[in-house]
């Protein structure tokens, strides 16, 4: 793989910033190839590695990739305690754009174990950490649709369907079709629930419509 290929070029060049990026790569890669085992080990490698350099974003960038693994694997306890060390370092750093993605990370983490206080919390942090989010419509979409994945699994359609719709609103504003593809499809989601079918179809539509204009 490249990573692999990148991997024995860091190596041979005594690269270790390289090498970090390399076994964290690998290691995502392993993970979603089923190779849990094997995908930890190449995670804390790269994270051993992390630790040895003098840029910290590094570090945490190996703690984020650590705590997506862990979250995948639905070790929770251990993806939020990852995830609250990669916060302190962006903290630390004033790494702005990290820190919004490692508060959305933990408010994710609570949302799959319902603990939606303190989901709901984390991504209100987002607003305090960066008061001016609303001027950026990529995190301001991001946060919205969170807040709808919180209130859908908490069982509040109404609230989730509010957030969704803001979350759509901005993404069509912005042309970014990949995510009103998944805002649609959200939507067409919660209409299932309500029973409302007929809107269902319509929003499940719209996401086939917009995937196609992503090209992807």
């Amino acid at each position: 793989s490249n990573f692999r290929e990148a991997l024995a070029i860091s190596s041979s060049i005594s690269s270790k910033s390289l090498m970090m990026v390399s076994y964290t790569g690998i290691g995502t890669s392993l993970l979603y190839l089923g190779k849990s085992a094997e995908a930890e080990q190449s995670l804390l490698k790269g994270l051993e590695i992390a630790r040895t350099l003098e840029n910290k974003s590094s570090q945490a960038y190996a703690l984020s990739a650590l705590g997506d693994f862990y979250s995948h694997e639905s070790n929770t306890e251990k993806a939020l305690e990852v995830y609250l060390m990669a916060l302190d370092i962006d903290r630390e750093i004033k790494d702005t754009p990290s820190i919004v993605c490692d508060l959305t990370n933990i408010a994710n983490v609570h949302i799959n174990t319902r603990d939606f206080d303190n989901g709901i919390k984390s991504l209100e942090g987002i607003k305090e950490e960066m008061p001016d989010y609303a001027s950026n419509v990529a995190i301001s979409a991001a946060i919205d649709n969170t807040f709808g994945n919180l209130y859908a699994e908490k069982g509040d359609s109404e609230k989730a369907l509010q957030y969704y719709k803001s979350a759509l609103g901005t993404n069509e504003k912005c042309g970014d079709h990949i995510c009103a593809s998944l805002n649609y499809y959200n939507i067409g989601l919660l209409y299932v629930d309500m029973d409302d079918f007929d809107s269902a179809i319509e929003y499940f539509k719209s996401a086939v419509k917009h995937d196609r204009l992503s090209g992807d």
